[in-house]
């Protein structure tokens, strides 16, 4: 085994999940036994957190996910992986990235060190997707994504970042912070980083290959909906080039999907809605039977439903 994966295994066996855990892919490892005193620390944390220190209440909450104290200290073990399931794919993710160092060179804030390897490798991800839709989709698009993304990033590997800049702060008081954090973001700086903040690394990488999953989809939605879209929105004329996009507007939702705005060359806005079209529906039907009373109602909205998910244009009030 080579000190890379071996550094990868060690980063999937401390982030795995309770779950995981009682899967046949995980066992507590030879070390396990040594942990006794780690274990109990960790359970009366979680105890604290979860039920505000009240073990009553807490054993309930074990109860409802199957679990008992004694499982559950258990789970709180160490873990080895036995690698029988197929590697997760934030694992692979995360393998790509240590790789991507190169982004590092052009990013203005020391966060954007950590997050642009992250968003190197979304870029890659996507490649074949952007010259695909090729004129279809403006360059600014592409790149709101990324900006985006570096963004929403900065959330998991702002602590990590942020404990390293003050152990080196008080190491070396006159600390150059752009400076240390691109040492970070090298190959062995990002593995070391991610060891010791295994939860985080492993949330980042998850959170990159969900956002461009859901980018994608977008994108296919758009190229697979493009004369029906046309055609309800835009009098059957082309609409033109996609030139902006606003992206997670509203919580996410249907696994990790969120709402999206999409403005054209031709200055037609259009609303990208992860779901399908009932509230909208119920909504353009109040405006129907107020209109219908004599009551001034906000004007129908116009939607085009897929199978999956919803067109809307947008409502000027």
């Amino acid at each position: 085994m080579t000190p890379e994966l071996r550094d990868l295994i060690e980063i999937l066996e401390r982030s795995s999940t309770l779950e995981e855990r009682a899967g046949e892919a995980f066992s507590p490892s030879d070390s396990a036994a040594l942990d006794e005193a780690r274990v109990a620390a960790r359970y009366s944390r979680w105890i604290a957190r979860a039920a505000g220190g009240d073990s009553e209440r807490f054993n309930s909450l074990l109860a409802r996910r199957g679990l008992n104290p004694t499982l559950a200290k258990r789970r709180l073990t160490g873990q080895t992986w036995r690698g029988g399931d197929a590697t997760p794919a934030w694992l692979a993710c995360l393998a790509d990235v240590v790789h991507c160092t190169d982004a590092v060179t052009f990013v203005e804030r020391p966060i954007d060190c950590l997050a642009a390897p992250f968003v190197a490798y979304a870029r890659q991800s996507i490649e074949a997707t952007r010259l695909r839709l090729g004129r279809h989709v403006a360059a600014e698009v592409w790149q709101t994504f990324e900006t985006a993304l570096a963004r929403w990033l900065a959330f998991p590997l702002a602590g990590p970042l942020g404990l390293e800049l003050r152990v080196q702060a008080y190491r070396t008081p006159k600390l150059d912070r752009m400076r240390f954090a691109q040492s970070l973001a090298t190959s062995a700086g990002l593995t070391r980083l991610f060891k010791e903040n295994c939860v985080a690394a492993r949330w980042a990488a998850a959170f990159t290959l969900r956002s461009c999953e859901r980018f994608v989809e977008i994108m296919q939605a758009l190229e697979r909906d493009r004369a029906k879209l046309a055609e309800r929105f835009h009098g059957g004329r082309e609409f033109g080039q996609l030139v902006n996009i606003q992206l997670g507007l509203s919580d996410p939702h249907h696994d990790g999907r969120a709402v999206a705005r999409l403005r054209f060359s031709s200055s037609l806005t259009l609303y990208f809605k992860p779901r399908r079209h009932a509230t909208e529906t119920r909504f353009t039907e109040l405006c129907g039977w107020l209109g219908a009373r004599s009551i001034d109602a906000p004007s129908p909205l116009i939607t085009l439903d897929a199978i999956n998910h919803l067109w809307m244009a947008e409502v000027k009030w």
